[in-house]
């Protein structure tokens, strides 16, 4: 009795209407992101092909491109453990992060790479298969860009 009045409550509450909207736009635009993954101020720039593990724990002011993965790394016994990644991270197009991994604040993963290990040094590029530092202070940041629409929020609030 107890589980149908909970049951209820979530159907008063839009549960099943937001459900359907989720499954909806993930089959039109083909993207899997599950809830409670991503800090907030996710900004994804073309949303097309986008694979999210629920596992995966991402900090906040994040950019995603198109056609990126991050999830567990098949074949190798890593317990089904998911990247963690930091505030500031942009992910370029067709980039994949797998495995037990943790990706630093401010990194840039460049189009196409896959990191499948550790990064821990700030506002570096990585890229290539497997990744690797290809550059330092990249030319945009998605921290200083939310922190720029912050601000400007901030001052028009006043």
């Amino acid at each position: 009795m107890g589980n149908c009045r909970k049951r209820q409550k979530y159907v008063r509450g839009g549960y099943i209407f937001w459900k359907s909207m989720y499954r909806i736009i993930g089959l039109i635009t083909n993207v899997s992101i599950p809830p409670y993954v991503f800090g907030k101020g996710l900004l994804i720039m073309h949303l097309q092909n986008i694979v999210v593990s629920a596992k995966v724990r991402v900090g906040e002011n994040t950019c995603l491109f198109h056609n990126t993965t991050l999830g567990i790394k098949l074949g190798h016994n890593t317990d089904g453990k998911c990247p963690v990644i930091g505030n500031g991270v942009t992910i370029c197009a067709g980039a994949c992060v797998l495995g037990d991994v943790h990706i630093e604040d401010g990194i840039t993963v460049a189009a196409n790479a896959v990191v499948t290990k550790s990064y821990t040094e700030k506002d570096v590029i990585l890229g290539g298969v497997p990744a690797k530092v290809i550059g330092k202070n990249p030319d945009w940041s998605m921290q200083e860009f939310a922190d720029k629409i912050i601000y400007l929020g901030r001052e028009d609030s006043e």
